[in-house]
């Protein structure tokens, strides 16, 4: 099992059609009934179903012959400061509640707002 948490991530629309024909089969209901009844309102919210996790769960299994996984250098940044320092990554996301929280800019394989070299 990998995960597949991204912000972005290419969707073939065959694929998405078969995996709802799989997800209504099984369950004997629409898709998205099927996929909202799997969250348990007892746990956080964002730890519960993900489309990501769940479309590329699907083709890893289905067509593992045309699935190929690339490394993301990423980052969750408070402010696009970091950008400006010349820093470079594939993607780079600027989440609300992130920066409400008062939380510390992460980054995979960079460099942090301070200068500091990331985990990767």
């Amino acid at each position: 099992w990998m995960s597949a948490i991204a912000h972005h991530m290419l969707l073939e629309g065959r694929v998405v059609r078969q995996l709802f024909g799989t997800v209504e089969g099984h369950h004997g209901k629409t898709f998205y009934r099927a996929f909202l009844d799997e969250i348990d309102e007892s746990v956080e919210h964002k730890k519960q179903v993900s489309e990501y996790e769940l479309y590329f769960n699907w083709y890893l299994r289905q067509h593992p012959e045309r699935t190929r996984v690339r490394h993301a250098a990423w980052c969750n940044a408070r402010s696009p400061s970091l950008l400006a320092k010349g820093h470079r990554y594939d993607f780079v996301s600027f989440h609300d509640t992130f920066i409400k929280a008062g939380c510390a800019t992460f980054c995979c394989c960079g460099v942090d707002e301070g200068g500091a070299e990331t985990a990767g």
